[in-house]
């Protein structure tokens, strides 16, 4: 162990071993999420977008809307939520954090037509509208001077 100079580096954690080893393992399953949304967008989702048909489509082609709907949704969603839950994202700007939470809240309805996906969207949105409602309040004191 090399002595320090300094009583604030002596105070520093040394953990770079696990530090590496949360980065590998955070790398490998980023990946494995990208190498997945990948696999959905290209063998699943974009054969539905290009070829709308009623062969392509079989039993659905009477709810081809909706299911059209849902694909467009899931791949906003696949594209738009690993740059919304990216911290750096947040660190760089906020206002950009913010709008594309907006936008993936807004598509979530769309990823389901069923009462439990519908929960769910319930369960997202309206702690997140509730969250909205205050952080434009507090705006509206601050300019005030309230705070």
């Amino acid at each position: 162990m090399p002595i320090s100079s300094s009583p604030a580096a002596a105070l520093e954690p040394r953990d770079h071993g696990r530090r590496f080893v949360w980065r590998a393992v955070s790398f490998f399953v980023a990946a494995c999420l990208v190498v997945l949304g990948a696999r959905y967008l290209i063998n699943d989702a974009i054969p539905f977008l290009t070829d709308i048909s009623s062969g392509k489509f079989g039993r659905f082609w009477p709810r081809r809307v909706w299911l059209l709907t849902h694909i467009a949704g899931s791949g906003l969603a696949l594209l738009v939520g690993p740059f919304q839950f990216w911290s750096g994202l947040r660190q760089h700007s906020m206002l950009v954090h913010r709008w594309s939470g907006r936008l993936y809240v807004g598509v979530l309805p769309s990823l389901g037509c069923d009462p439990s996906a519908t929960l769910v969207w319930l369960s997202w949105s309206m702690p997140l509208l509730a969250t909205e409602v205050i952080l434009q309040g507090r705006k509206v004191m601050a300019r005030r001077g309230a705070f």
